[in-house]
């Protein structure tokens, strides 16, 4: 395809060119000068290309349906990275990467990591064809099944209910690993009351996540425009701030990372948010640890009036 495609061609065989001595009668210096003197784009590599797989069925007509939800979302990459990808020398879509990344353990098949972009089935008809396509982005893998029968496990998102789910919530806030989320010392009815106000609040919302059916998570989040944290940090149009707990529950053991995949993919499915701004406790070094394999951006440590937090910053570009 890149031999037909001529704006890349030139690009891709810069190295031959520039060896040549006036080819085809062609002033090389000249136009480098020239080249020198053009604009350049703006941003970061994957801020600038987009995710475009090609699909051989539908270049010859014989497929309309495989242009997939995640075609178009910011990638990215480069092809002398970790995580490669690559584009087509001079244009922007981003149509070569792996199309699967992974770690195999040959001993223990369940201790196997793995993610790709548009589904192990390669069917754009099935609900898992996009699923794991944040995880890819940026690097995280989730787990293989411990065999080929055992059903992909379900990750789904409510509401809290304040009144209904006052007693699970109280039990895992006033663990002692719950230390920094800042409630140890609320009884029940203090519990509901603080999750009463959150659902009341236009600007805030708090949510549990389920995995095949089981609570394991609370996503909070606020509008740092509105909330106070906002202004202790350069805030930013499209800015939204998340809490994230996590339960100490057996239906989370090693899936955590597709569990925080699919939390971003929830946030980042509302178009108007851009980044995603947290700020845990800056001693809470094992949520440090985690939103380091997140790839988060750090950001400043500041006093807020509860607590000394250190922000953090993801990305639209960094994860879809």
């Amino acid at each position: 395809m890149i031999a037909l495609a001529l704006r890349p061609v030139p690009r891709s065989t810069l190295s031959v060119w520039l060896g040549c001595d006036r080819p085809l009668g062609i002033d090389i210096d000249a136009l480098l000068v020239s080249a020198l003197d053009m604009e350049h784009p703006d941003g970061a590599w994957g801020e600038r290309h987009r995710f475009r797989p090609l699909h051989a069925l539908t270049d010859l007509g014989l497929a309309h349906d495989f242009d997939p939800t995640v075609a178009g979302r910011a990638l990215s990459g480069d092809s002398d990275c970790v995580a490669a990808t690559g584009s087509l020398p001079g244009v922007a879509d981003c149509v070569m990467g792996p199309v699967a990344r992974y770690v195999w353990d040959l001993a223990d098949r369940s201790a196997s990591r793995w993610a790709v972009p548009l589904g192990a089935a390669g069917d754009p008809r099935s609900p898992h064809h996009c699923d794991q396509f944040d995880a890819w982005v940026t690097g995280v893998l989730v787990p293989v099944p411990d065999t080929l029968e055992e059903p992909r496990m379900s990750i789904t998102f409510r509401p809290v209910d304040p009144g209904r789910d006052a007693t699970l919530i109280h039990r895992w806030v006033t663990q002692p690993r719950a230390t920094f989320w800042g409630m140890l010392d609320e009884d029940l009815d203090g519990v509901r009351a603080i999750y009463s106000y959150i659902d009341e609040q236009p600007h805030l919302t708090a949510t549990l996540a389920l995995v095949d059916d089981t609570p394991v998570a609370i996503v909070q989040t606020y509008d740092p425009f509105v909330d106070e944290i906002g202004d202790f940090y350069d805030r930013r149009p499209g800015d939204l701030g998340m809490h994230l707990f996590l339960a100490d529950d057996a239906a989370r053991a090693g899936r955590t990372p597709e569990l925080l995949a699919a939390t971003m993919a929830r946030v980042f499915a509302d178009p108007a948010v851009l980044r995603v701004v947290l700020e845990p406790d800056a001693d809470n070094e094992a949520s440090l640890k985690l939103l380091g394999r997140l790839g988060v951006t750090w950001g400043p440590v500041v006093d807020l009036p509860t607590k000394k937090a250190q922000f953090a910053f993801v990305e639209r570009a960094s994860t879809s």
